[in-house]
């Protein structure tokens, strides 16, 4: 998906279609990450449940012409997937440039509204001067931290 469908948003391009898919395929199959190739009617069957998939878990919208589906990350998750980012990043800088952030087609003055917002909300709190950023977690553990969140949800 951060190869084909965040390529595609940011280029402001939200069409995605079979053909699309079929080509991530092919691509893959000439990297040696598909072995032995698959038949056409089988990487095409692949392809249009990969396009199915997206859809089902809202990345993608529409039954035959498929379209990226604005970003909507619910403050909850997101503190949530901050959380892990940052235990596995530890710089502010890190977390906002960690790649998992394009599975969430979140990037730049997205993700930094979100922990604007999670930080009002007071689940974290977020700090910047200049190019210097914090992001600090009351909680110590996942487990702390979804307690948190849902003592407030």
């Amino acid at each position: 998906m951060t190869q084909v469908v965040y390529d595609r948003w940011l280029e402001s391009s939200i069409n995605i279609g079979a053909s699309d898919a079929l080509n991530f395929i092919r691509n893959a199959a000439k990297k040696g990450k598909i072995s032995p190739p698959w038949a056409d009617a089988v990487a095409l069957r692949v392809a249009q449940g990969l396009l199915s998939a997206l859809r089902d878990f809202g990345v993608l919208e529409g039954k035959v012409l498929k379209r990226i589906s604005p970003p909507n990350l619910p403050i909850p998750c997101f503190v949530y997937v901050a959380f892990t980012i940052k235990h596995e990043a530890p710089s502010g800088q890190r977390v906002l440039e960690h790649p998992d952030w394009r599975l969430f087609l979140l990037n730049g003055g997205a993700l930094e509204r979100l922990f604007m917002e999670a930080h009002q909300q007071g689940f974290l709190r977020y700090d910047i001067m200049g190019n210097i950023m914090g992001i600090e977690f009351k909680e110590t553990t996942l487990e702390e931290l979804v307690d948190a969140i849902l003592a407030r949800v």
